[in-house]
């Protein structure tokens, strides 16, 4: 396990199963605490860093810099001496109101035995959670929740049935009643004279707050802090890989590289999508590396690295974690790019295609102004997939608003129970939003552990250094003013790539065929006609696990993959353990699966949950 775990407080013989993975590894101990580290490289052992006060700080991650007024620092020098030292001195320079102002992907841990206080520091979106029960006149804590999940008392009937629905818990919430998740850009502070949180400050929220420049400000804008945000990401004399794919956000930061690199795709065969991930790597001088996965690649996910979720995604999100051939020093990846300045998620009108579970989205915006519209809203996008069978033209809808029809909560009934509407702000999950537009827009990035692809990330962390430029805080800031219109239909990826280098901006995209350096127009239409004419080709249900894009048909693995029939067969120990579930209910799921409905999204909820030790060892 890498990442970071302890206990502070009047009971230190409260056990935190925490079991590394790396030589890296360190333990401090104190009377008031226990801290045990894991990193994948040696630059951030030595921890903790000691300011002049006596705070102690532990980091996992990577600070940037600061801002300071409007002003933003950059980082000098080289981040190899670990950013705990780099915030220890920010701290001895500006004192504890520097934390709010930092710019990185970390979580960190600050303790002064002086003051009595131990706190858990998360960045802008949360990208490194922290789970902590409070237990025994203690904290306890863990970037892993299997590691303190022992210490439940109940898993939550609800949010059991929220997963189901939706893959993930909302905002902070977990399984586990009486197990919390940090707050995203927040401070929590533990008061060890008492025993008690005393304190959980949240410095940032993003905020929708469009500025009259025109689009090409904006990409100029964009374009500076991007090659910034890549530079800081990189050290010089170190092997980079970057998870390279047919379409635009990894073709960006490739295009931002001056040294050389490896471009990782991960795919079944050397298919279209692969083939211009090759064509892309070695246009901007990398070596081009097919990670090839085989039809028992998901199932063994199950067998023994689903322990590394956080139950924020489902198994079938792990698309890097079973490879062991990701070699490079530093990987970096575009996840999230089309979430945070693309159109996905982003509220439009959409159009059903008839006798398909498939729409088309017109680039128009759809303001939300009721709670009703919100809820709709989450519903239609609980899990936001394109049909690789069509071009990824169009977006697969769920249509399932119940797990079952032998089950009785409702998807509608969930969300209401998870969101608290008050006249001046709107909070799901214990995520507060200051209106309907914001949590419209910002629901699945803030915190970024909302999305259901977040087990992706998750699995790039316990892989190596990992880290991605589009989630630097500058970006948000700058994210926040692009007005929603131009996420629609201007592309701001795709125009800084044309702005770099007029050569990839020429080859063309894996999903429409056509270049990015055409009009937005033409990609579109062309992208959609794409997407009809294998409409109207195929046939309903699709003949081949493979397919032409990055990922494969999982309803098709799950009926094909002998490994897959063990699982089912293994969850029934656990599937009447579950509140609200029967293995009556997870038996018809199966067969009728097996019969042709598709009931992927379920069965990938339900392996997810009865295959993952937390679970297991909760109900043993």
């Amino acid at each position: 396990m890498i990442g970071v775990s302890g206990v502070f407080g009047d009971n230190l013989d409260v056990r935190v199963d925490w079991e590394s993975t790396s030589e890296n590894e360190d333990s401090y101990k104190t009377e008031e605490g226990v801290v045990n580290t894991s990193y994948h490289t040696q630059r951030n052992n030595h921890q903790p860093a000691v300011s002049s006060d006596n705070t102690h700080f532990w980091v996992w991650g990577d600070i940037y810099g600061y801002f300071s007024g409007e002003e933003y620092k950059r980082r000098t020098g080289s981040i190899i001496s670990g950013s705990a030292n780099y915030l220890s001195d920010l701290y001895d320079q500006h004192g504890r109101e520097v934390i709010q102002e930092l710019n990185g992907e970390f979580c960190a841990i600050m303790y002064n035995p002086e003051r009595k206080e131990v706190s858990i520091i998360s960045d802008h979106l949360g990208s490194r959670p922290v789970y902590y029960i409070c237990e025994s006149e203690s904290i306890i804590f863990s970037t892993s929740i299997s590691t303190i999940s022992e210490h439940s008392t109940e898993i939550s009937k609800s949010r059991i049935y929220e997963y189901l629905l939706f893959e993930r818990t909302l905002g902070t919430n977990t399984l586990f009643e009486d197990i919390h998740q940090t707050h995203p850009a927040s401070v929590l502070t533990y008061d060890l004279m008492n025993n008690e949180i005393s304190n959980e400050y949240v410095y940032w929220r993003p905020t929708y707050d469009p500025r009259d420049h025109s689009f090409s400000e904006f990409v100029d804008k964009f374009q500076y802090l991007f090659t910034q945000a890549v530079s800081d990401r990189v050290e010089p004399d170190t092997e980079l890989g970057v998870l390279m794919s047919g379409g635009s956000d990894s073709r960006l930061i490739a295009g931002c590289l001056s040294q050389p690199f490896t471009g990782y795709h991960m795919n079944e065969s050397m298919n279209n999508e692969a083939q211009l991930a090759k064509i892309v790597t070695e246009c901007c001088g990398g070596e081009f590396k097919l990670l090839k996965r085989s039809k028992d690649y998901y199932p063994k996910i199950l067998d023994s690295k689903i322990k590394y979720s956080n139950f924020n995604g489902s198994f079938s999100e792990g698309h890097s974690i079973g490879f062991d051939n990701i070699d490079s020093d530093i990987v970096l990846s575009g996840l999230w790019s089309d979430s945070i300045f693309g159109s996905n998620y982003v509220p439009q009108k959409k159009v059903k295609i008839p006798r398909t579970d498939e729409v088309v989205e017109i680039p128009t915006h759809v303001t939300i102004s009721s709670l009703p519209e919100f809820i709709e809203l989450l519903l239609d996008s609980k899990s936001y997939h394109f049909s690789t069978r069509y071009a990824d033209a169009f977006r697969r809808v769920r249509t399932n608003a119940q797990i079952h029809e032998n089950t009785v909560v409702t998807a509608r009934e969930i969300l209401s129970q998870t969101i608290d509407n008050r006249r001046d702000s709107l909070s799901i999950g214990h995520i507060q939003y200051s209106s309907l537009t914001n949590a419209a827009l910002f629901a699945y990035i803030y915190p970024i552990s909302n999305s259901w692809s977040f087990f992706f990330h998750e699995g790039l962390l316990q892989q190596q250094p990992y880290r991605n430029p589009y989630i630097d805080r500058r970006l948000l800031e700058l994210q926040n003013q692009i007005p929603v219109s131009m996420r629609l239909r201007k592309e701001i990826v795709n125009s800084t790539i044309s702005n770099l280098s007029s050569k990839l901006s020429r080859i063309e995209r894996a999903d429409s065929g056509v270049p990015l350096n055409y009009p937005f127009s033409i990609r579109y239409l062309w992208r959609h006609l794409n997407g009809l004419r294998g409409l109207l080709s195929q046939s309903d249900t699709p003949i081949s696990w493979r397919t032409s894009g990055s990922w494969p048909e999982h309803s098709i693995l799950l009926r094909e993959s002998s490994s897959f029939s063990n699982h089912f067969d293994e969850a029934t120990d656990v599937i009447d353990r579950l509140p609200g579930i029967s293995t009556t209910t997870f038996d018809s799921i199966v067969a009728e699966h097996m019969d042709g409905r598709d009931n992927t999204y379920q069965l990938h909820s339900l392996l997810t949950l009865t295959s993952h030790p937390a679970i297991r060892s909760f109900y043993n």
